[in-house]
C-alpha cells in the first residue's frame, strides 16, 4: 500500500553555511584546549609534589624551614590558581625542594607561558576571522533568495542589512552586531530547518511504497505561490466591507446566533476586526415591529440592501431616512450582517471584496487600488527573487493608501439534558495559550487511591525512571536500543484498552538519516521522528492550492489524502462538520484548507465557504449521555450527531479547543515531545527502536553552567572548552525554557556561537531557566538529497510529513 507523504526541504544547501566557519579558529583553540588540559595535569602532579614539600608544620619547627614552607604553600595556592609564580616564594622554598618538585615547577612556567600565549594568539585570530565570517554573512545575505525571505519577514529589517552591507565590519558597533545577529539566524534557518515558512523551506509530493527508492527531478524552487497576509488582509476587508451596507453590493442576514425569546431577541454580537479591542458580546433586545419585519425580510436571504430598506419601509409605512437609521443601529449592534461576508478560508479576502463591488455596479474610491494591489500579487510568482522584491515594496505601498479609507469608515461609525451550546458558549472562557511544553508532562485527571490518574502517575514514573537509569548508565557518544520485549516491559501495567486497538489518527513527521538515495535502496539509513500532530490534516491541508495546479478538488493529491482520512472519522448517524475558524495572527495562512466536507459550523462573526451546508450554532445542542460516559453534540432540527473538526493546522482555543475535543473523543490522543527532565541527568543519550530515532541526545543546561563571557573572543573560546567538557557534537540546534524554537547553531562559527551567547544572556536573570542542546541528526553528512554543482555536491535538510492512523482507510 502506497501513502502520500509531504516532502519539505531546505531551499539552501547546508554548504552555503560554510563559509561561516572558522577552521583556524577552531584549529587554535583545539591547540589551547590541549595544552590547557597538559597543564591541568602538570598542576595536579605540581600540587601532589609540594604538598609534600611542605610537610606538617610540627616538621618546620626552626624560622627559617617555616618560611620555607609558608612560600611552598603559596607557590601551590598559586599553580592552582594558575597564577604566576613570584621569584622570592621560589628562592625561599629551594630548600625544601626535591629535585623532581623544581622540575615540576618548571615544566608548569612552561605550560602556563605557552597557553597564556596561545590564549593571546586565539583572542587575536578570533578577531581577524570574525571579520572575515562576518564579511561572508553579508555575501549570503546579498543573495536574492535571502533578501526575498528577511522581505517578507520584515521590510525594515532588510534595509538595515544593505546599509549594513556599506559598513567596516571591523567597526561594528551593538546595533550592527544585532542586525548582523538577525541575519546569521535567517541564515540558519535557510539551510537548516525545514518547517514550511515563506520561501525558507520549500514542498514537494512524494509517495512511499515497495519498491526501490528513487528520486527524480532537481532541487530547485520550480513553483511559487504568492497571497497576502490573510490576517492582515482581512482586517482591511472588514473595514471596506462595512461601508456598502446600504448599497446594492450587500445582502443583508439576521445574526445566526440569533433566537427569539419570550420578550425578544438574543444573540452574539461577534468581536470585529475593525476594532482590535473588540469582544464577543452576548446582546438583547427588545420584540420591536419594524426590527422584526427587518429580519423577516432579510431572512429570505434574496433583498440586497436598498430592496430590503424599500420592502420594509413599504411594509411597515414607515419614512426611508428613518428606516435607513434604524438599520444602521440593527447592523452596528450586529443583529442584522450588513456586510460583503467572505469565507472564512478566502485565499484573497480584498479580491473577494472588490469583485463583490464590481460584480453589483457599484464604485468606492478604495476599489482600484485594491485591484491593483492583487493584480500585483498575481504577477509575484512569475518573478525571479530579485524583481519580487521591488514588487513586494509596490504592493505594499499600494496598500499603505487604504487606511484612509479604513479611518473615515471609523469616523462615520444536566445528565441527559439538552443543554442550549449558545447558553454553553456564554460561560465559556477564553484561555490564553499555554506554553509549549519541553518535555513530558505530569498526568492530570480525578484524584483517588486506585484511579486512572494515580496509574498513569504510577507509569510515568515507572518510565522516567527507566529511561534517567539509563542515561545515567550509557557513556558518552553511546545510544540506548530499545526492543520489542523492553516496550512491553515498558507498558506492563499500563491502564490500557481491551481491544481492539483503539482509533488514533496522527500527521507524523520524520527525516531520514542516510548519505544518499542508493544507500537508503541498500537498506544503510535511519528515520529520526520529529513530531506527531493529533488529528487529521494537520500541517497538510495548507499546501492543497499549490501541489493541486488548478486541478478540481477529485483530482488534487492533498484533497484526496484529506477525504480519504477523514472518511474514517464518520460515524452512522452522524455527520462531520467543519468549523469555520481560523486565527487572525501572523500565520493565519497556514490555516488556510480547501472545503473537505458537505457540512460546516459557522462560528459567529465568520461565512461558510461556497457551497458548504451550514449549521447554525442556535440549532446545536450538548447532551451528556451517563450510560456511555460521553458528551455528544447534536443538530437539533435534522435530529443527528455531529463531529467538529477543523483540518488545518492552526492551533484552537477557548470554545473551538473544547468543539474539537468533542470530535475527536473517540479518538486515542497521540502525542511527541522531545524528552524527559529528571533531576541529576543533565545528558540524555540517543534512545532507538531499531531503524528508528525516538529521542536525540540531549543535554539540559540551568544557570552558570553555560558560556557567559561578555568579550567575543573570550565567549567563542569558553564555548570551545564547554562543548568539549561535555562531549557536545559540532552542530547542535539550541532552545530555552523561555524560547522553545530550536536554532541550528555550529560551534565552530563565530557568528553562530554569537547566536549562543545571545539566547543565554536573557535567561541570566531568570531563576529556574534551562538551555536545551540537542544534536543535529540527521548530520551534515547524512542529508541525503544532493545535487552537483561545479564546486562540488551539495546537499539539503528535508523531512517528510504523511497522515497515519487506526483503522486505516480503504
Amino acid at each position: 500500500m502506497s501513502r502520500l507523504l509531504l516532502l519539505r526541504i531546505a531551499t539552501l544547501p547546508f554548504e552555503t553555511l560554510s563559509g561561516l566557519r572558522s577552521e583556524k579558529c577552531a584549529a587554535s583553540v583545539e591547540k589551547l584546549l590541549y595544552l590547557e588540559e597538559t597543564l591541568a595535569r602538570e598542576v595536579a602532579g605540581l600540587e601532589d609534589d609540594l604538598h609534600a614539600a611542605a610537610g606538617s608544620r610540627e616538621q618546620a619547627a626552626d624560622p627559617d624551614r617555616a618560611r620555607a614552607r609558608l612560600a611552598v604553600l603559596r607557590l601551590r595556592r598559586d599553580a592552582h590558581n594558575r597564577r604566576p609564580l613570584r621569584s622570592e616564594d621560589k628562592d625561599t622554598a629551594r630548600m625544601l625542594l626535591t629535585r623532581e618538585a623544581a622540575a615540576s615547577l618548571e615544566r608548569y612556567e612552561g605550560a602556563r607561558s605557552r597557553s597564556g600565549s596561545l590564549l593571546d594568539w586565539c583572542r587575536r585570530e578570533h578577531e581577524t576571522e570574525l571579520v572575515r565570517t562576518r564579511r561572508a554573512l553579508l555575501c549570503l545575505a546579498a543573495d536574492s533568495l535571502c533578501e526575498e525571505g528577511v522581505r517578507l519577514a520584515s521590510r525594515s529589517l532588510l534595509l538595515q542589512i544593505r546599509s549594513l552591507a556599506r559598513t567596516d565590519p571591523a567597526r561594528w558597533g551593538h546595533d550592527e552586531r544585532h542586525v548582523a545577529s538577525k541575519i546569521a539566524s535567517y541564515a540558519a534557518r535557510f539551510c537548516t530547518k525545514t518547517s514550511p515558512n515563506s520561501v525558507f523551506c520549500a514542498t514537494g509530493i512524494a509517495e512511499a511504497g515497495p519498491g526501490a527508492a528513487r528520486v527524480g527531478g532537481e532541487a530547485r524552487i520550480r513553483k511559487v505561490d504568492t497571497i497576502l497576509s490573510v490576517a492582515e488582509a482581512r482586517k482591511i476587508a472588514e473595514c471596506l466591507a462595512i461601508e456598502g451596507s446600504t448599497l446594492p453590493v450587500v445582502i443583508p442576514r439576521p445574526n445566526p446566533t440569533l433566537r427569539e425569546e419570550r420578550e425578544g431577541w438574543t444573540w452574539w454580537k461577534p468581536a470585529s476586526l475593525r476594532n482590535p479591542d473588540d469582544d464577543e458580546v452576548l446582546s438583547r433586545t427588545k420584540d420591536h415591529p419594524v426590527l422584526r419585519a427587518l429580519l423577516e425580510e432579510a431572512g429570505q436571504g434574496a433583498l440586497h440592501a436598498p430592496e430590503l430598506l424599500r420592502s420594509v419601509a413599504g411594509r411597515c409605512g414607515v419614512d426611508a431616512a428613518a428606516l435607513t437609521q434604524f438599520y444602521r443601529q440593527a447592523v452596528e449592534r450586529g443583529i442584522l450582517i450588513a456586510e460583503v461576508e467572505i469565507a472564512y478560508n478566502s485565499r484573497r479576502p480584498l479580491r473577494d471584496i472588490a469583485s463583490a463591488w464590481r460584480r453589483a455596479g457599484c464604485h468606492a474610491p478604495w476599489l482600484s487600488t485594491v485591484e491593483e494591489a492583487e493584480a500585483a500579487v498575481d504577477t509575484l510568482p512569475s518573478l525571479e527573487s530579485s524583481a519580487r522584491i521591488e514588487f513586494l515594496d509596490r504592493i505594499g505601498n499600494l496598500l499603505e493608501r487604504l487606511p484612509r479609507f479604513i479611518t473615515r469608515f471609523l469616523d462615520r461609525f444536566g445528565p441527559d439534558a439538552e443543554v442550549e451550546f449558545l447558553d454553553f458558549y456564554h460561560d465559556f472562557v477564553e484561555k490564553d495559550e499555554a506554553r509549549r511544553p519541553l518535555a513530558f508532562p505530569e498526568p492530570s485527571g480525578v484524584e483517588g487511591p486506585g484511579s486512572e490518574l494515580e496509574q498513569a502517575r504510577s507509569a510515568k514514573r515507572r518510565l522516567s525512571e527507566w529511561f534517567a537509569t539509563r542515561a545515567l548508565e550509557t557513556a558518552p557518544g553511546e545510544e540506548v536500543q530499545i526492543d520489542e520485549d523492553q516496550v512491553r516491559s515498558l507498558v506492563d501495567g499500563l491502564p490500557l484498552p481491551s481491544s481492539p486497538m483503539p482509533r488514533w489518527a496522527c500527521g507524523v513527521l520524520f527525516q531520514i538519516a542516510s548519505r544518499g538515495a542508493a544507500d537508503i535502496e541498500r537498506g544503510n539509513y535511519r528515520l529520526v521522528l520529529n513530531a506527531l500532530f493529533n488529528g487529521i490534516g494537520l500541517a497538510l491541508a495548507r499546501f492543497a492550492h499549490l501541489h493541486g495546479d488548478g486541478a478540481p478538488p477529485e483530482n488534487n493529491p492533498i484533497v484526496r489524502e484529506l477525504r480519504r482520512h477523514c472518511s474514517t472519522l464518520e460515524e452512522p448517524g452522524a455527520v462531520v462538520a467543519e468549523m469555520t475558524y481560523n486565527h487572525i495572527a501572523r500565520t493565519a495562512n497556514a490555516g488556510l484548507r480547501p472545503s473537505i466536507f458537505r457540512h460546516e459550523i459557522e462560528l459567529p462573526g465568520d461565512k461558510a465557504s461556497e457551497g458548504a451546508e451550514v449549521i447554525p450554532l442556535r440549532d446545536l445542542v450538548l447532551r451528556y449521555n451517563a450510560a456511555q460516559d460521553r458528551l455528544g453534540l447534536f443538530w437539533r432540527s435534522r435530529g443527528v450527531a455531529v463531529i467538529p473538526v477543523i483540518s488545518s493546522g492552526v492551533n484552537p482555543q477557548g470554545i473551538v479547543s473544547f468543539l474539537v475535543s468533542i470530535g475527536q473523543q473517540d479518538l486515542q490522543y497521540i502525542g511527541y515531545l522531545p524528552g524527559f527532565e529528571v533531576e541529576g541527568v543533565k545528558r540524555w543519550p540517543r534512545f532507538v527502536s531499531g531503524r528508528l530515532v525516538l529521542f536525540r541526545a540531549r543535554w539540559i543546561f540551568g544557570p552558570g553552567e553555560w558560556p557567559s563571557p561578555a568579550d567575543l573572543a573570550d565567549h567563542f573560546i569558553e564555548a570551545a572548552r564547554w562543548r568539549r567538557s561535555h562531549g557536545l557534537p559540532r552542530h547542535v540546534f539550541i532552545l530555552t525554557s523561555s524560547d522553545p524554537k530550536p536554532r541550528y547553531v555550529d560551534l565552530e562559527s563565530p557568528p553562530l556561537v554569537d547566536l549562543l551567547r545571545r539566547a543565554t544572556v536573557s535567561l541570566e536573570e531568570k531563576p529556574g531557566a534551562s538551555l536545551y542542546v540537542t544534536e543535529m541528526l540527521p548530520g551534515p553528512d547524512e542529508l541525503w538529497i544532493e545535487r552537483m554543482r561545479e564546486a562540488g555536491k551539495e546537499h539539503f535538510a528535508s523531512e517528510f510529513l504523511v497522515q497515519m492512523q487506526n483503522p486505516e482507510p480503504a
